[in-house]
């Protein structure tokens, strides 16, 4: 699975649960967290799997197996390190559960129009 195709189907799952407020910070998350599967994980295919409460929307996406991540503040001249800065600052909470599945959440309440 690469990044538009997850976006794509992402901003269509969104739609049809009817939480269209959540599309954009959805979309960034979901980007930043396949880019880190692609250019890090260990096997071939990206999984990607969303699902939600009355609560919260939750984004998982699994690259490989991922025991732990730190958001790392990057130097200002590098060209990238900055995708789990963002997830860190967007998403409510996020980290990696046992099966090697990381993940975030976007609570409803923060995103209300």
């Amino acid at each position: 699975m690469r990044v538009a195709e997850a976006r794509r189907m992402c901003g269509a799952k969104l739609r049809h649960w009817g939480f269209e407020q959540l599309i954009d910070p959805a979309l960034l998350l979901l980007s930043e967290l396949v880019t880190n599967a692609l250019r890090h994980g260990s096997e071939g295919r990206i999984g990607v799997r969303l699902s939600h409460t009355h609560r919260d929307v939750r984004i998982e996406v699994r690259g490989g197996p991922v025991k732990a991540l730190t958001a790392r503040t990057p130097d200002p001249l590098d060209e990238g390190g900055r995708g789990l800065l963002l997830v860190d600052t967007i998403a409510d909470v996020w980290g990696v559960d046992e099966t090697g599945w990381v993940w975030c959440t976007i609570a409803m309440a923060s995103h209300s129009s």
